[in-house]
């Protein structure tokens, strides 16, 4: 079952509050992990976050492998 893709401003699913998006801070720890989130979705009220794939990077054997939406993009 395909779930409707979050934006900015979707209220959040445990308080009802509008959710915002957080860029993540970047360090060169992420460079190591298998994948790492350059933004995610946050309710300021409760603190939930939603995490999106097309915020997602990968990081693969080749390097840095981008998900955007259907798509892998290879840097």
């Amino acid at each position: 079952m395909k779930t409707r893709e979050l934006i900015a401003g979707d209220l959040c699913r445990h308080c009802g509050e509008k959710i915002v998006l957080v860029e993540s801070l970047f360090n060169t720890k992420k460079l190591y992990k298998s994948y790492f989130y350059l933004a995610y979705y946050k309710c300021p009220e409760c603190s939930t976050m939603y995490l999106s794939d097309k915020f997602k990077i990968i990081n693969s054997e080749r390097g840095l492998t981008y998900f955007y939406g259907e798509k892998f993009i290879s840097a």
